[in-house]
């Protein structure tokens, strides 16, 4: 891991980005500085109340991979309602788990937590998006792995997000 300030790390590993999310290090902007494939399910710290992980470092754009592994556990989790917003942007992602990239817990706790994804380019299986919490989805590129069809979230999404009308959500 290198540190670039109190705020600012680039991560190298899987068990960096765990160390990087989980701990109470004032790390809330992190780089990755090289691909990284998931080995283990992550806690982000409910010490973060705003988080952004960037898979563009030095004009590199990253891949994160996700576990084969289908278990709300197996990926990166908002632990606790202090975590309000998460952001992950500018990288490829290639998709095992169900949750997505960032599992929001289905509880009233989270109603306020809001998941932003920017400029990735996923390529996988299904990618469930929790319909009833906020959501920024920009420049989201979906592809597909398998015979499923990925691009079908859009229009369940969207058929959800109109019948909770009270909720966020923008597609750009």
């Amino acid at each position: 891991m290198t540190i670039i300030n109190g705020t600012t790390v680039v991560v190298f590993s899987s068990a960096e980005l765990k160390e990087a999310l989980e701990n109470n290090n004032g790390y809330t902007y992190i780089y990755f500085g090289s691909n990284i494939t998931l080995t283990s399910g992550i806690l982000i710290s409910s010490n973060k109340s705003e988080v952004i992980i960037d898979g563009t470092y030095n004009d590199i754009i990253y891949e994160y991979v996700d576990q084969k592994k289908l278990g709300t556990g197996d990926g990166i989790r908002v632990n606790s309602a202090l975590n309000k917003k998460v952001t992950v942007k500018n990288m490829k992602v290639v998709g095992y788990n169900y949750y997505g990239i960032i599992y929001v817990p289905e509880s009233n706790t989270f109603k306020d937590t809001v998941i932003e994804y920017n400029n990735i380019n996923y390529v996988g299986g299904d990618w469930r998006i929790n319909p009833k919490y906020p959501k920024v989805l920009k420049s989201l590129i979906i592809q597909r792995i398998s015979d499923v069809t990925v691009q079908l979230i859009y229009l369940n999404y969207y058929r959800n997000y109109q019948k909770n009308s009270k909720k966020t959500c923008i597609f750009t």
